[in-house]
């Protein structure tokens, strides 16, 4: 016997089937170990098999791949309905898919499959289908568009927008109001569809074509019939209206095609109302009879009428009512991916297309009953009856893959390892071998490859916890996936395991499930988030023009190195390297990968790293990541010796609209401050406090920004407490900032409200009266107030509120002090008996009234004959405020008021036509309150000049005294002539 040769041959055997595995199989981490829980200590199998499941020991991260989860909106399972159409509502709805993404954050996650079309409906502005039940309300408008915020917030993290759709469901609910589908008559099954919808929005396109729309009879759900060709035109209308209108990355259904039925079958209808005895077609049509009867009528033109000459329609003849639906999904598909694909020639984009569909394609007919349809030679190792997409849903996931109609597939595989029908490793494993087989193909056709990624079931630690029993479960899949290059990522179902505490309706049964929920998430977390990953590459590379030339390096006073640079446009996200000096630097070298920032192109938006503390053995690199996916070849040396200190934040000023002193406790306040910048150009966080009586509470108010400002709204304490004062304390991660607001009081009444004192004028003279109104000063409670009121003159206060009680129409009047002072004003205190408020007027003058000063009368000549006039001039005296004046002439003590013919203070005076011995004038002036009186001296008139005057003074009696002694003179003259002429003769 030659022993060489037996040896040999299975040797041979097995290294060829090594061989034929290593397309799919990795190499670059081959030490694994046993599978072992604590059902199956000793391991756990693969279906059917001896084999024992073994998970990579050491997770060998990957270069780059997807990492997502999906957010259901159907019964509103991920995120809440938008709670009405004000601006709060639209707020609240927007600031929790912001949480969103501060999750996929935490988890190290770079793609979200949102749910834009759970039933025939929409999240976004649409044309053919009405706003989603699970956003506001059926057919109502949010006052917003939610899928392009979601959208643009999703790119500006550097993260991917999946829109998830589900394609013909038309209800969520049971449109059997009572009894079973099964047992009840058609006729009756017929009324409750259109009764059920009667009920949908206006403009569903299922209440237009009731003719279009079929009824499950298993599973109580009414859809769009997928056997009807201008249905799948419409299905590929909606994708269309997304690709065109919105700035998606791509699009995918879920599992949900042809309902299930009772048992699956190709050659009865075991799944929609009728069997095979209903074949009613128009409005009352419940299920897809009358369409595979049209279609074996004319095969090759089924659905040419809808789809046209350009079209993708026809079937081949002779197939089943099994393959018939099949073939229905097929087709849609195929016009959906010839739609996108023109779409993205035309415009240079990429966006994808996918699939999620059920785990199991077929079942392997090794695990079958003979004969069965379930299975295929080409199966994968699973039980008969495992939920399978091809038999239970007529959706050939497969034949999607091979066609390339899809750019990616992720299977749901939702199941446990130890499952006993769908063993996780075991569905895996079919897929992998799978998309690698035809990834082979298509690269021998130069063909772009299928990226195959993995849906994990994480809802599981809710609804079955008896599978989900190990925390590690999620964890031991995603390592269990390192066995295969081909596939290229993983994403979770649903988002809310990730965070949410399981209630009691599952902790009563299973008590342990939260804790390995949590447990769970938590090593999840730790697995991505320390083994970061670069975006996959879709579409053409657009790297070439990325690269950083800007930057700035501070030393933290731990003395590590912060790095600060702009995001650019075209980047979504940024390697850090750190790289030995003697090796040349290589971005596929992920073990000197130290870091990954996820962060899309905003203007002005400052990204920083911390390097950690430098190492002179190492040279620090920089590189930006395309929007493609693309890792620029243009990496930057950071200059090591371009460090600078670290300085703290600037300051800002921090502001509370409409300010006052006293706000009513339980009220809501509002903040504005603008947003600081940095001396290190580092992005800076910051916190806000409440500062009560000295004490700092932290506060989670609503904020919104616009821009550089953000405003803020926070719903004060319900009890009264005073000194308070918000406090926003900003970081840029190491040095801090404190800026505070005004300081105020929370009241549990409000006091009364300050209201405006108007007066007539804005300087007074002493003693004038001053006018005063006021408004606005009440309680808005509508608790009684009462009033005091004071004039107030510099340090002095005058209690005026006697006057003020006897206000009018809310006004009064007082008395100006006779004083002079430019500080004067009047304040109103009103008080509820719980708070006061004093209103103050604006400042006003008060000039002192003093007693007009000098004054005269001057005349001419007080001696006058009968016919002359009194003339002379009057001067005024002096005084603060204009005066008022009156003369009179004074006869005989009789007076006579004199009219003054002009301004000039001069006056002429005709006299009465006698004597008068003594008469005067006298002037009376007079300001606001006081009175002068001024009397010229006496004037006499007589009746004629020879008579002596009695006045001595006056000129004529001058001018006769001098006569008479020129006379006297020249009588003595003469005389003393004639004495000594006569003595000398």
């Amino acid at each position: 016997m030659n022993y060489k040769n037996i040896l040999i041959k299975p040797l041979c055997i097995i290294v060829l089937i090594l061989f034929l595995l290593c397309p799919f199989v990795v190499g670059a981490s081959t030490e694994t170990r046993v599978l072992t829980t604590a059902k199956n200590p000793t391991g756990v199998r693969h279906y059917g098999t001896n084999e024992l499941v073994e998970i990579i020991k050491e997770y060998d991260n990957a270069y780059a791949e997807m990492r997502g989860v999906w957010v259901a909106t159907v019964y509103n399972i991920a995120i809440s309905k938008q709670n009405g159409l004000n601006e709060k509502a639209i707020t609240d709805y927007k600031n929790e898919f912001l949480t969103i993404l501060d999750r996929m954050e935490e988890f190290g996650m770079n793609t979200i499959f949102f749910q834009v079309r759970p039933s025939n409906d929409a999240f976004y502005e649409s044309e053919l289908n009405p706003w989603s039940q699970f956003l506001v309300g059926s057919g109502v408008h949010p006052g917003w568009d939610p899928l392009e915020w979601m959208i643009d917030e999703t790119h500006k993290r550097g993260f991917s927008f999946m829109c998830w759709m589900n394609a013909f469901r038309v209800t969520t609910e049971t449109y059997v109001t009572n009894g079973s589908a099964l047992s009840l008559p058609v006729s009756e099954l017929v009324q409750m569809k259109h009764d059920a919808l009667a009920n949908l929005a206006e403009g569903n396109f299922a209440k237009e074509h009731p003719e279009y729309v079929i009824a499950g009879s298993y599973d109580e759900k009414l859809i769009l019939n997928p056997s009807e060709p201008a249905v799948q035109k419409f299905i590929v209308d909606t994708i269309m209206e997304i690709v065109e209108n919105y700035d998606v990355d791509g699009l995918h259904f879920d599992d949900y095609f042809y309902l299930n039925g009772t048992t699956s079958s190709d050659l009865e209808n075991t799944n929609f109302v009728g069997k095979g005895a209903y074949t009613q077609s128009g409005i009352d049509i419940m299920n897809d009879w009358p369409n595979y009867y049209a279609y074996l009528d004319d095969p090759q033109n089924y659905g040419k009428d809808v789809f046209g000459e350009n079209g993708i329609y026809g079937m081949e003849p002779g197939l089943n009512l099994g393959d018939f639906r099949r073939e229905n999904i097929n087709i849609m598909m195929r016009n959906i991916r010839k739609a996108i694909d023109a779409y993205n020639e035309r415009t240079g984009k990429c966006v994808e297309f996918g699939s999620k569909p059920a785990a199991v394609w077929r079942s392997n007919s090794e695990y079958c009953t003979a004969g069965s349809t379930r299975c295929s030679e080409n199966g994968s190792n699973t039980a008969e009856y495992a939920y399978s997409t091809y038999s239970d849903l007529y959706a050939d996931s497969l034949k999607w893959v091979e066609e390339g109609l899809v750019d990616w597939v992720a299977p749901q595989v939702y199941y446990a390892f130890e499952d006993l029908y769908a063993p996780y490793a075991d569905v895996v494993d079919w897929w992998a071998e799978q998309v690698t087989r035809v990834n082979a193909i298509r690269q021998e056709e130069g063909k772009k490859d299928i990226r195959l990624y993995i849906a994990h079931g994480i809802y599981k630690y809710r609804d079955n916890p008896d599978q989900f029993y190990r925390s590690v479960e999620i964890t031991d899949q995603i390592r269990y996936n390192k066995h295969y290059d081909v596939i290229k990522g993983s994403a979770v179902y649903s988002y809310e395991i990730l965070y949410k505490i399981l209630g009691n309706d599952v902790t009563s049964s299973y008590p342990n499930a939260e804790t390995i929920r949590k447990a769970g998430m938590s090593v999840f977390k730790n697995l991505w988030t320390n083994n970061k990953v670069f975006p996959l590459e879709v579409g053409e590379d657009d790297s070439q023009h990325l690269e950083i030339l800007e930057y700035s390096l501070k030393e933290t006073l731990e003395q590590n190195l912060i790095l600060s640079f702009d995001a650019i446009d075209g980047a979504r996200a940024y390697g850090y390297y750190k790289v030995p000096k003697d090796e040349v630097f290589d971005k596929y070298k992920i073990e000197y990968r130290m870091d990954i920032l996820y962060a899309g192109y905003e203007e002005n938006k400052r990204l920083s790293m911390n390097l950690g503390t430098c190492d002179e053995n190492y040279n620090y690199y920089l590189v930006p990541v395309s929007k493609n996916g693309y890792v620029s070849d243009k990496a930057t040396i950071i200059n090591l010796d371009n460090k600078q200190p670290n300085l703290a934040p600037n300051s800002t000023d921090l502001k509370i609209i409409d300010y006052q002193e006293n706000i009513k406790a339980g009220s809501n306040i509002i903040g504005e401050f603008e947003l600081p910048t940095d001396p290190n150009h580092d992005l800076v966080s910051y916190v806000f406090k409440m500062v009560e009586n000295g004490i700092e509470r932290n506060i989670q108010p609503v904020v919104t920004i616009n821009g550089n400002i953000v405003r803020f709204v926070w719903k004060s304490y319900l009890y009264e407490t005073a000194n308070c004062k918000f406090r926003i304390i900003f970081s840029d991660g190491e040095l801090e900032t404190i800026v505070d607001s005004q300081t105020f009081n929370l009241v549990e009444k409000f006091a009364p409200t300050r209201g405006e004192i108007l007066l007539n004028k804005a300087i007074y003279q002493g003693y004038e009266s001053i006018q005063i109104s006021y408004h606005g000063i009440n309680d808005i409670e509508g608790y009684p107030l009462t009033y005091s009121a004071n004039l107030k003159v510099d340090d002095k206060v005058y209690d005026i509120t006697d006057c003020f009680n006897q206000a009018i129409n809310q006004e009064f009047e007082i008395e100006a002090l006779n004083i002079t002072s430019s500080n004067c004003y009047i304040e109103i205190i009103a008080s509820n008996g719980y708070q006061s408020t004093t209103t103050i007027s604006n400042k006003f003058a008060i000039i002192e009234n003093t007693i007009p000063v000098g004054g005269s009368i001057q005349l001419e000549n007080s001696h006058l004959v009968i016919g002359e006039n009194l003339k002379g001039s009057i001067v005024l005296p002096t005084d603060n405020e204009e005066l008022n004046y009156d003369l009179y002439l004074v006869i005989n003590n009789q007076k006579e008021k004199i009219t003054l013919n002009d301004d000039s203070l001069n006056f002429d005076i005709k006299l009465p036509a006698n004597e008068i011995k003594n008469g005067y004038l006298e002037l009376i002036v007079k300001d606001s309150y006081y009175e002068v009186v001024i009397k010229s001296n006496s004037f006499t008139v007589q009746s004629s000049q020879n008579e002596e005057p009695n006045d001595k003074n006056c000129k004529s009696c001058k001018n006769k005294d001098n006569l008479q002694l020129l006379f006297v003179f020249s009588y003595l003259g003469l005389g003393l002539f004639l004495y000594r002429k006569m003595k000398k003769h």
